[in-house]
């Protein structure tokens, strides 16, 4: 529940501005990109990112090591990663789970067809 709780409060939030701004807008022709809010996501992934980062540094997953609904919620952004130009690749152990959770048939075969 924490980790679902802290993906709403946070990490959902920051990944959701890059997600919207980079990604969202151009594909509904909402506007242009709003540079300020890019550095406001910008700055919110990144202090979100290295706690995720940080907890991720002695784990396979989230809780208990063992594969969860938290690593499911926590993971959904990441998969609009590359289109949203999230800086993940400075983050090693969120792109080390990332890759064991998009990996599971269950990711694999729900994922979104960009």
């Amino acid at each position: 529940m924490r980790w679902q709780s802290w993906q709403l409060a946070h990490w959902g939030v920051a990944c959701g501005i890059l997600v919207w701004e980079k990604l969202v807008k151009k594909l509904l022709n909402a506007g242009s990109l709003d540079a300020n809010e890019v550095r406001r996501g910008e700055e919110m992934f990144h202090k979100e990112a290295a706690v995720l980062d940080a907890h991720l540094a002695a784990r396979e997953y989230l809780v208990n090591d063992a594969l969860t609904i938290a690593d499911f919620a926590v993971a959904s952004f990441l998969e609009y990663a590359q289109p949203a130009a999230m800086p993940v690749a400075k983050y090693p152990n969120i792109g080390r789970w990332y890759q064991r959770v998009a990996a599971l048939d269950a990711w694999r075969n729900t994922a979104p067809k960009m």
